[in-house]
């Protein structure tokens, strides 16, 4: 099979067109993992802080002695204004915010524990 007015000869064309789709399927199969495996350690990360996050919030609602709260207020800031600033997500970003303008975490002089 020989097409006279292009010059392809076709018998020959035709393989090649799944090999050629194979091989770009294959490509782009390896870009999408690799992106994947590339996020993975940011993600992991991510997560980690979010559940320091979470301690944090909570050492700062249960704590009774005046000394290891104010470690954990300072904590909080530092993660505030820190790493989590790099990793949240839009959630996370959002509740910290709005922890962070409670009066209290800003003056604890405020606070009474008792």
């Amino acid at each position: 099979m020989h097409d006279t007015r292009s010059g392809i000869n076709l018998a020959v064309a035709i393989p090649w067109i799944p090999t050629l789709v194979t091989a770009l399927v294959g490509i782009w199969q390896f870009t999408v993992q690799q992106g994947q495996a590339n996020r993975q350690p940011f993600l992991q990360k991510q997560l980690d802080l979010a559940f320091l996050a979470s301690e944090t919030t909570i050492k700062l609602a249960t704590l009774t002695d005046p000394a290891d709260w104010e470690k954990a207020r300072l904590y909080f800031w530092i993660s505030y204004w820190g790493p989590l600033s790099v990793v949240e997500d839009p959630k996370v970003e959002s509740a910290m915010v709005a922890l962070g303008h409670l009066s209290f975490l800003r003056n604890p002089r405020q606070v009474k524990v008792t």
